[in-house]
């Protein structure tokens, strides 16, 4: 008897900028059935996922994520939504227990503050938009796409949410007057 086909997988890049200008990046991977992984519409399942995806983490964050490659080959230039703002540093680390047992861990620059408990630092679990995050990588992918799930860049697969919490890392980037400006020439006031 031959062995069964390992899943596919495939791990996108999402690159977004903070409201000050700096550049996040969070990778995302997803194993693939390999009944999907040969169909005709692959290649457009793929980036639909990518896109859907990006939409999900844009909820959870203030950053605007894009997925690159495909038909986003460059550098996002969007920056983040204003308004009550954490930093680059400040993240949102999401535990999934995975298919082999190991705790993978996914995290999102700069969340925001609505999805938090009320002790800040704790994710809500029952928030919609934590909600839609946790069931595009446990239950099938986002847009509700058959035959994606949530998994590590070796193929294990997402089984359960373990929770999630603020992690905030002490800034490492020089910060100046100019972080706005793209020129580094007017200050960003």
């Amino acid at each position: 008897m031959p062995a069964p086909t390992p899943p596919t997988v495939i791990c996108t890049p999402y690159v977004g900028r903070t409201i000050k200008g700096w550049s996040v990046r969070v990778r995302v991977c997803f194993s693939v059935t390999p009944a999907e992984s040969g169909a005709s519409t692959f290649s457009a399942d793929v980036e639909t996922l990518a896109t859907d995806m990006a939409g999900t983490m844009n909820a959870l964050s203030d950053v605007t994520f894009v997925p690159l490659g495909g038909s986003n080959p460059v550098q996002n230039t969007v920056y983040g939504a204003a308004g009550v703002y954490a930093d680059a540093e400040d993240s949102a680390v999401f535990s999934f227990l995975t298919s082999n047992g190991t705790v993978a861990k996914i995290s999102i620059p700069a969340p925001k503050a609505s999805i938090f408990l009320a002790d800040g630092m704790t994710v809500d679990p029952s928030n919609a938009n934590v909600s839609a995050f946790v069931g595009a990588l446990t239950g099938g992918g986002p847009g509700g796409l058959s035959g994606f799930w949530g998994a590590t860049k070796s193929g294990a697969s997402y089984q359960a949410f373990l929770g999630a919490v603020r992690v905030r890392h002490r800034t490492r980037r020089k910060m100046n007057i100019f972080i706005k400006d793209p020129n580094l020439t007017i200050p960003a006031i």
